[in-house]
């Protein structure tokens, strides 16, 4: 599903609040359980898909009979939904983990959130804002990661059945030339449903600049950029922050941005706001070292990283920050601590010769620390040996 404009507004819920919490509690946990086990039929059963597809048409202006098409159609991709949501879990090494409620929707649900792997080790978080209907099915989901909902993200699908000016207007707000926009928003929604984000990202480039100039075409375009490559990533985000750097709900997705053009002070300014609207955690914290990293405050950098290992010791970004700090800082005592804690998240031992052949750790290498820790793992330099 190509991803549009986001739209969560609170459902009023009529069930007396213990049952809606038992049954919130229950679905949320299934949840979790159905992405950790990438189970297909487990995520279709927790989806209320005709309240959802109310959602999607709410704010789209369409006769009895296309209303009734798109439902029925929508009603059909449902049958693959789960399944297809649990494939893309299963490739990504998915990991959900159930947080505490976040402080910007209290009351509306729960908060998942989801750690992807790449095939390269690196990792990915997402949380997701999950809202539920009175009998606790799920009837829509916000993406913090994305700044969009699920509901929004269909709206898109619903793009065909729409007059020129209702296209417009849906997704991007009134714009000039309508119809050589919609033009290119049917080639968008080709690009995207054959899986051509780089053809999908060039169309987004060609759009009128008062569409350009909306957070919901930034948005979209950083969604594209992550599967066209790390440069034309990188120029979205710098896009998005340059237009939209103050809107609090994208504060999260600027992390990214500001930590890798070296604008420290930005992005620890924007892990604070972003936490105040999803919540405190790990990753946070995470995040916060590496800001303060980048801005020498060793001693809050450490402070930061050691709340993120304290909240889950097996999360290893703050343990291998805390080393970039050690080696950047000359800290050989501090580099071998944080080098046995990264052991202790991974469950065995490092390979001392591997680090001993990387640039980064020359000046460590040299060390009389390092030796006799490379030594315990069976590695010394006359010997090249490794008792991994």
């Amino acid at each position: 599903v190509f991803l549009a404009t986001a739209v969560l507004p609170q459902s009023a819920l009529t069930e007396p609040p213990d049952r809606k919490t038992t049954a919130g509690t229950n679905t949320a946990q299934r949840l979790v359980t159905a992405i950790n086990d990438a189970d297909g039929p487990a995520l279709n059963e927790l989806l209320d898909i005709d309240a959802l597809g109310a959602r999607v048409l709410r704010n789209i202006d369409l006769n009895a009979v296309d209303r009734s098409r798109y439902l029925a159609g929508l009603r059909m991709q449902h049958a693959m939904l789960g399944y297809s949501v649990a494939a893309q879990m299963g490739q990504q090494n998915a990991i959900a983990k159930l947080m505490q409620p976040s402080p910007s929707r209290a009351g509306s649900g729960f908060l998942v959130r989801i750690t992807t792997t790449d095939p390269d080790d690196n990792q990915a978080h997402g949380y997701l804002q999950v809202e539920l209907g009175g009998d606790g099915r799920i009837v829509d989901w916000y993406d913090h990661s994305l700044a969009l909902s699920m509901s929004g993200q269909l709206a898109f699908s619903a793009a065909g059945m729409l007059t020129t000016s209702q296209v417009a207007q849906l997704l991007f707000g009134k714009a000039g030339d309508a119809v050589a926009t919609a033009t290119l928003m049917q080639r968008l929604a080709t690009a995207s449903a054959a899986g051509d984000m780089r053809g999908a990202h060039g169309l987004l480039l060609q759009m009128p600049e008062p569409i350009q100039a909306r957070r919901e075409f930034a948005t979209l375009r950083v969604t594209t950029a992550r599967s066209v490559g790390m440069e034309v990533y990188r120029e979205a985000l710098a896009e998005l922050a340059r237009r939209h750097g103050e809107v609090d709900d994208l504060q999260f997705i600027l992390i990214d941005h500001y930590l890798l053009s070296g604008q420290h002070e930005l992005a620890l300014r924007a892990v604070d706001r972003a936490a105040r609207i999803i919540g405190d955690d790990e990753v946070m914290d995470s995040n916060r070292c590496a800001a303060l990293v980048g801005l020498g405050r060793k001693a809050d950098a450490l402070a930061a990283c050691d709340r993120a290992i304290a909240r889950d010791a097996k999360f290893e970004t703050p343990r291998w920050t805390r080393v970039r700090l050690a080696l950047e800082t000359e800290d050989a005592p501090l580099a071998i601590e944080s080098l046995n804690g990264v052991e202790e998240a991974w469950g065995s031992r490092l390979d001392a010769g591997e680090l001993a052949g990387n640039k980064a750790y020359a000046w460590l290498t040299k060390q009389p620390e390092f030796a006799r820790w490379a030594a315990e793992r069976g590695w010394s330099p006359a010997g090249k040996g490794n008792g991994r």
